[in-house]
């Protein structure tokens, strides 16, 4: 059913400094929790600011009325499209992030103070939604963004079950490599980002987060297809997700022991099939009953196999094959599970 508005959206125009001041009283929410994450690089960053700096236009920005309280009279309001834009605006001005310590762009603070102004007052094309239900406010988010392309399956279930109790859990999994984190919630997060475990696109499309989830979904039933167990997990876990604190354990436990084997990040262990079956693996297995010098023997002798391409070992062979298509098909984990599984029971302690 289609949620059509009772009025054309008109556009205003609203400068740098005004937007800037909401921004740093929290009036203006920059990430509400359907949006995408921030992924733009460096010099994506350092264009947008030049274009600006250049007085050139770029595209409007979607605003939506949040939160109204009646009692001080005062009001948030929430970004539906732009976030990477402001954010960028604001981290310019405060000269944080990638703004810190660089050479490429002159800096804010060191604009001559006529340049400061001009930069400040730049209008920004923003288009007010008003007070709008929120399931409204997200149909107008994917809309936007299907002119550029169409919105993936972890997108459409990011804007839809973004009070998912099971869908906040594997965020945190993933969101969480900052000064500041919840020490164990840092240590996995930053485990796959130290590691370059996903692409950049992987992070723009959010299918960081829907690799996260199967592993989470795979760590509690075991193998299954594709990613067809995950919307019954957000149904199961809407309001509760009871087995957070047993998984988180689980897997900072596994983290903590592929860290002390010091693969290198280049490894043929740790693209994301090879990682995902080694994380389920070891699950299976009590750690402390292997060898861990041994385990990473194990992984190097196969790893010069692979880059050698000595395919004597014909049960390696057939792992490589199935590697290949990724973490989707069930048959392929059950093939790549059993032949680690193999390889960690003759790591076992003497």
């Amino acid at each position: 059913m289609s949620n059509k508005l009772k009025d054309s959206i008109t556009a205003t125009n609203k400068s740098i400094i005004d937007l800037y001041k909401k921004i740093k009283s929290n009036s203006l929410i920059l990430r509400p929790s359907f949006q995408r994450k921030l992924v733009w690089r460096k010099n994506h960053k350092f264009n947008f600011i030049k274009t600006i700096l250049d007085n050139f236009p770029f595209p409007e920005i979607y605003i939506s009325t949040g939160d109204i309280n009646t009692e001080t009279m005062s009001e948030t309001e929430i970004v539906v499209d732009g976030q990477q834009r402001l954010s960028t605006i604001r981290d310019y001005i405060d000269g944080i992030g990638d703004f810190e310590n660089q050479k490429t762009i002159i800096p804010f603070d060191k604009l001559e103070e006529d340049e400061k102004k001009v930069f400040l007052s730049y209008k920004v094309i923003v288009r007010e939604l008003g007070l709008l239900e929120e399931i409204v406010v997200k149909d107008i988010f994917q809309r936007i963004n299907s002119t550029e392309y169409s919105l993936n399956q972890m997108e459409k279930i990011n804007s839809s079950y973004n009070n998912n109790e099971f869908l906040i859990f594997s965020k945190k999994l993933i969101d969480n490599c900052y000064e500041g984190a919840n020490l164990e919630l840092s240590m996995i997060s930053c485990f796959f980002e130290k590691n370059n475990i996903f692409t950049d696109n992987d992070i723009r499309r959010m299918l960081d987060l829907q690799f996260i989830m199967l592993i989470v979904i795979s760590l509690e039933i075991g193998y299954f297809n594709r990613t067809s167990e995950i919307n019954n997990f957000l149904e199961k876990y809407n309001e509760s997700f009871d087995i957070a604190d047993k998984t988180q354990k689980e897997l900072l436990a596994i983290i903590n022991f592929i860290n002390d084997l010091s693969i290198d990040k280049k490894s043929y262990w740790l693209n994301k099939a090879n990682i995902f079956s080694l994380i389920i693996e070891l699950s299976k297995i009590d750690l402390n009953t292997l060898d861990k010098v041994l385990v990473k023997e194990k992984l190097n002798y196969y790893e010069s196999l692979y880059k050698n391409e000595d395919f004597r070992d014909e049960r390696f062979l057939k792992y490589i094959e199935v590697a290949k298509e990724a973490v989707n098909d069930k048959k392929s984990r059950i093939i790549r599970g059993e032949f680690l599984q193999n390889l960690l029971y003759n790591c076992k302690k003497s």
